[in-house]
């Protein structure tokens, strides 16, 4: 093997440390740098991602450097985070006379005798990222708070972690795939878990309701009133028998279940007898329940045609989330006859 003179004006780097090889620069002249097998730089470090489909364009970056920095750049824009390092080698460098070199060999600092000589490259070869150590600063930062283990795993973690977050509108609310329509609500189901309550009609809220899977159903807001008026007269005669009276019924439908309802009658009646006399009142629920009674008597002749004013009320609870009439009734007894006059029959849903 011939030797060959290497001229230091050709060496561009700085002194050489113990392991540095000589490599070309691509512009004709040579510098120092550490050898694959060494300490590896990222950009010598071979990367091949589990999920082609986590990288822009779904592509391989091809080695770790460009996979670090297309990182950084992903999650410096969803994160805020940002700064790549930089570091700068340096060595000093002396004339080389070393045997001519094999194909493939590499220029190896030996500090024995202190010079340059040509050899195989080192044990190693290209360095993968999965043979590559990594300890994190701090753990809590990683899937399942644990040491991802080496670069490759590494790697492949953060990968499918900005591809998710991108892949959900980059980590914004007004951008997440939650949303449908107008109105939508994000409601917790659980820890760390959430379900989306579609809006409802206008005027409807959101009321809390441990029956629905989110925990929440829109409903009109309580209390919910209804109410049924008239003037027309409405006469009866005494006979000791229960009647609706006149245009006093009201459907109303509870926004929720075992409601109250609050039940109001009011109205004028006049008696057209000028006998011993007596009516009742009372409040129907679907036809099925019957609420307490108010009654009036009168025990002598009226000396002239007499008009009570009346009011009443009461209260049905337990009253299902569906739809329901409640109507006012009277009876008159003895030989009382008596007309009503004006009259209103009001209703409440609540709680």
């Amino acid at each position: 093997m011939a030797d060959t003179r290497i001229r230091q004006e050709q060496i561009g780097s700085g002194a050489a440390a113990d392991g540095d090889v000589l490599t070309a620069d691509g512009a004709g002249g040579s510098a120092f740098e550490v050898p694959a097998g060494g300490t590896p730089d990222a950009a010598d470090v071979t990367y091949t991602p589990a999920v082609a489909t986590d990288w822009d364009g779904d592509a391989d970056p091809g080695n770790a450097d460009d996979a670090l920095d297309q990182l950084a750049e992903r999650v410096d824009d969803l994160e805020g985070a940002g700064g790549t390092p930089h570091t700068i080698l340096s060595a000093t460098h002396t004339d080389t006379n070393t045997a001519a070199p094999d194909d493939g060999d590499v220029l190896t600092w030996d500090a024995t005798p202190g010079e340059w000589k040509a050899a195989p490259p080192p044990a190693g070869g290209a360095v993968d990222a999965a043979d590559v150590t990594y300890t994190p600063a701090v753990a809590t930062d990683w899937d399942g708070d644990a040491d991802p283990g080496n670069v490759d795993g590494a790697l492949d973690q953060l990968a499918e972690r900005v591809d998710d977050l991108e892949g959900a509108g980059g980590g914004s609310v007004a951008t997440d795939a939650i949303w449908d329509a107008k109105g939508d609500l994000a409601a917790g189901t659980g820890a760390n878990t959430a379900a989306k309550v579609t809006a409802g009609a206008n005027l409807t809220v959101p009321v809390y309701d441990s029956a629905q899977s989110a925990g929440i159903l829109p409903a009109v807001p309580q209390p919910q009133i209804v109410t049924a008026y008239a003037n027309a007269d409405d006469a009866h005669t005494a006979n000791s028998t229960w009647e609706d009276i006149n245009s006093m019924s009201v459907s109303i439908t509870p926004p929720f279940a075992s409601a109250k309802l609050l039940c109001m009658f009011t109205c004028r009646i006049k008696m057209d007898s000028a006998n011993w006399e007596g009516f009742s009142f009372r409040f129907d629920l679907d036809g099925a329940t019957q609420s307490e009674l108010w009654t009036q008597a009168q025990d002598a002749n009226p000396a002239t045609t007499r008009i009570w004013l009346c009011e009443c009320h009461t209260v049905f609870a337990g009253v299902s989330a569906a739809p329901h009439t409640v109507k006012a009734q009277w009876a008159s007894f003895s030989s009382l006859n008596c007309t009503i006059k004006e009259r209103r029959l009001t209703v409440m849903a609540c709680q």
